[in-house]
């Protein structure tokens, strides 16, 4: 019987590694699209992050206004921002209000467009993380 319980346990826990791995591959791959369709036809511009929302677990959700093509667009985004319940509190009153870099693609900016918060956002599109962001999100 123990013998039994082993191999059930051995075989739930590969079911769950393999899923997590298979999760943050397609995450990876949804990252990797986004990019793509962003730098056939890459603008920068300016977006103003209206509410910050913390996702017990799973990070921050943001939602900002930008202009695109003359056109104000108000998007939300899951940032890779995992902070606790302290900290969350601290960043959501450095940058509610306040202007940070988006890119996005010129034609269809409504649907493929990153707000670059994080280090791993600027490094996604192979652009140096500003100093000046620094002070926003230090931990």
């Amino acid at each position: 019987m123990r013998i039994r319980n082993s191999v059930v346990f051995l075989i739930l826990f590969l079911i769950l590694v393999l899923s997590i791995f298979k999760t943050n591959s397609d995450i990876e791959s949804n990252t990797n699209k986004l990019v793509k369709n962003i730098n056939e036809s890459a603008v920068f511009g300016n977006a103003t992050i209206l509410q910050v929302k913390y996702v017990h677990k799973r990070g921050t959700s943001v939602k900002f206004r930008f202009i695109a093509n003359n056109d104000e667009l108000i998007n939300g985004s899951n940032n890779s921002l995992y902070y606790t319940d302290n900290y969350y509190n601290l960043i959501t009153s450095r940058v509610l209000n306040k202007s940070f870099p988006i890119i996005y693609n010129s034609k269809n900016p409504s649907k493929f467009y990153k707000i670059l918060l994080d280090e791993s956002d600027f490094k996604a599109f192979n652009i140096e993380y500003p100093d000046t962001l620094r002070k926003y999100f230090r931990h």
